[in-house]
């Protein structure tokens, strides 16, 4: 899951620089058209397996969820242009939140929720 989580990270890192700073909503929908790419499909897969065994307190599934989420945590963080350092961790939640969501969504056949969910909060993010 390290591996799969540093390729991810890698293509992140390859649309969004670290020197890029997003507003949340063009940040969202950066992030979602790598992690909801077909390229990425079969890691994003693989990623909810792990929560999933997580969400049971499963070891080491919860712990390396943990540590995976936290590396996503302070990537999102660290290319959120905000204009206040405290509202930085909470869009982060609410970014992170979202993408979790589609890409459960997208999981279970339903791409078209998922896109229409990034959509819909890139707007209320404005």
């Amino acid at each position: 899951m390290e591996r799969v989580a540093t390729r991810l990270t890698a293509l992140l890192d390859k649309a969004i620089p670290a020197d890029m700073r997003l507003v949340p909503s063009e940040l969202l929908v950066a992030v979602w058209t790598v992690a909801g790419s077909a390229e990425l499909r079969p890691y994003m897969r693989l990623w909810l397996e792990l929560a999933a065994g997580a969400s049971r307190d499963q070891q080491p599934h919860r712990t390396v969820a943990a540590a995976i989420m936290e590396g996503f945590v302070g990537w999102t963080a660290s290319r959120l242009d905000a204009e206040q350092a405290s509202e930085r961790l909470p869009a982060t939640a609410s970014l992170l939140a979202t993408i979790e969501g589609a890409l459960f969504l997208d999981a279970i056949g339903r791409r078209d929720l998922a896109d229409l969910a990034v959509a819909r909060a890139a707007r209320q993010q404005g």
